[in-house]
């Protein structure tokens, strides 16, 4: 299988919802920082801190951060929430070519805005068939063990 892109959606569906919109203030005033990552990998990592954008098999990468600086004190506080995705057509112009097993992965850190709540993620991938020859094995195989 050629792999050209996949994308997410992480979606909230509690009840009470009209629309299943992801908030993006992953935690509450209490913590400093919180993210959410999702990757597509065909390596089966044993932890998502390996995980990087120049790790071996690593297809894509979504970040969701949330970054809160203030005064405890006065309860001022400055909230920072990012999303960056680097897909497919980042890291692997060309698309990708499988021939085992797609891992989508998911790590969460502090996201307290959703504790005691179950969250969708959707994934989408658009691909065609490809038939591998014995020289693209090979290169594969020539690539897996140079790493």
């Amino acid at each position: 299988l050629h792999i050209k892109e996949i994308t997410y959606q992480l979606r909230r569906t509690a009840g009470g919802n009209n629309t299943p919109a992801f908030n993006p203030v992953l935690c509450d005033a209490t913590i400093d920082f919180a993210s959410v990552s999702v990757f597509a990998t065909t390596t089966a990592y044993e932890d998502a801190n390996d995980v990087g954008i120049a790790s071996p098999n690593v297809l894509n990468n979504l970040m969701f951060t949330t970054t809160r600086e203030g005064d405890p004190a006065t309860g001022s506080f400055i909230w920072e929430n990012q999303e960056k995705f680097r897909g497919v057509y980042d890291l692997h112009p060309e698309g990708y070519t499988v021939i085992t097993d797609l891992l989508i992965g998911v790590a969460v850190n502090d996201a307290t805005t959703y504790n005691d709540e179950t969250l969708e993620i959707d994934v989408m991938m658009i691909a065609e068939p490809k038939k591998v020859t014995k020289d693209d094995l090979e290169r594969m195989l020539a690539q897996s063990t140079d790493l």
